[in-house]
C-alpha cells in the first residue's frame, strides 16, 4: 500500500483506499474506480509512470489527410498547367512535361518536408508532476519583411507553472501561437492555459494530446484532478489575482 495512505484513508468520491489505490501527478490518490472511470488508458497509463509527460508526435491520421490533400491539389496543378502550357506551344511539349515531373517530383516533396519538420518542432514537450506543469520546446520563428521570409530555431527554457493556475480546453492546435502557421493548426488537441510571468502579458497556451491516446489521458487526468476548464471565468480571474499579487 502507497505511504500516502496512512495520511489520506479516503479518496475524493468518499470511498476507502485499498491496496490498488493510485497516486497520480497532480500529489492526489485517488481510488482505482475513479481512476478507471475517468479513463481505461489512463489508469493504464498511471500504473507505470511516475509522471505524465508527453512528448509531440505527428499523428499518422492527421499527416495521412494532408499528404493527400496537397497530393491532389499538387497532381492536378501540375497537369493543368503543363496542358495549358502545352496547348499554347505544342512545340514544346516535352518541356512542359519534364517542369511536371520536377514539380511534383522534387519541389512538391521538399515542400511537404519542410512543412512536416515546421509542424514537428512547434510541439511542445509537456509534463506534469508532483502539482506542477512543465513545457519546453524548440520553435521555429517565422520572420517576413516584404517578399521575403526566413525561418529559425529557437529553444525555449523549461517553464513550470503550479498545476493550480492552469486551466484547459479541447480545441484546436492553432490557439498555441507556434502551431498557428503549421500544418496540425486545425487539429483538435488538448490545450493549457497559464498566466505569463511578465505584469500585463499576455495569457500564454500550450498544445498538448496529439495523439488520440494522449488526447484521453489528458482530458481524462485533467477533469479527474479539478483543473478547471476555460469556461470558467470566475475562478481563473481569482487565481490570476493571486498571481499578481504575489509579485
Amino acid at each position: 500500500m502507497p505511504p500516502e495512505l496512512s495520511e489520506l484513508k479516503t479518496c475524493r468520491c468518499g470511498a476507502q483506499l485499498g491496496a490498488d489505490s493510485l497516486r497520480l501527478w497532480d500529489g492526489h490518490t485517488y481510488c482505482f474506480a475513479c481512476v478507471n472511470g475517468s479513463s481505461s488508458i489512463l489508469a493504464d497509463y498511471a500504473q507505470t509512470h511516475g509522471r505524465l509527460e508527453e512528448i509531440g508526435t505527428l499523428d499518422a491520421a492527421c499527416c495521412r489527410r494532408y499528404l493527400t490533400r496537397l497530393g491532389i491539389f499538387g497532381l492536378v496543378f501540375s497537369v493543368f498547367l503543363t496542358l495549358g502550357g502545352v496547348a499554347t506551344d505544342p512545340r514544346h511539349w516535352l518541356g512542359y512535361l519534364a517542369f511536371m515531373i520536377v514539380l511534383t517530383g522534387i519541389i512538391f516533396p521538399l515542400f511537404v518536408l519542410d512543412q512536416l519538420w515546421r509542424a514537428r518542432k512547434s510541439m511542445a514537450t509537456v509534463e506534469v508532476r508532483d502539482g506542477e506543469l512543465q513545457w519546453s520546446r524548440v520553435g521555429v520563428l517565422q520572420t517576413k519583411v516584404g517578399l521575403l521570409q526566413w525561418s529559425r530555431l529557437l529553444e525555449f527554457r523549461e517553464t513550470t507553472v503550479p498545476l493550480s493556475l492552469v486551466r484547459w480546453d479541447v480545441g484546436k492546435a492553432g490557439q498555441d501561437r507556434f502551431t498557428t502557421s503549421t500544418i496540425v493548426a486545425g487539429q483538435i488537441v488538448i490545450l493549457l492555459y497559464f498566466p505569463s510571468r511578465r505584469k500585463g502579458g499576455r495569457n500564454k497556451c500550450v498544445a498538448c494530446g496529439w495523439t488520440p491516446e494522449f488526447l484521453e489521458i489528458w482530458e481524462g487526468f485533467l477533469t479527474l484532478a479539478g483543473v478547471p476548464r476555460l469556461e470558467d471565468p470566475a475562478l481563473w480571474a481569482s487565481r490570476l489575482d493571486a498571481v499578481e499579487q504575489s509579485h
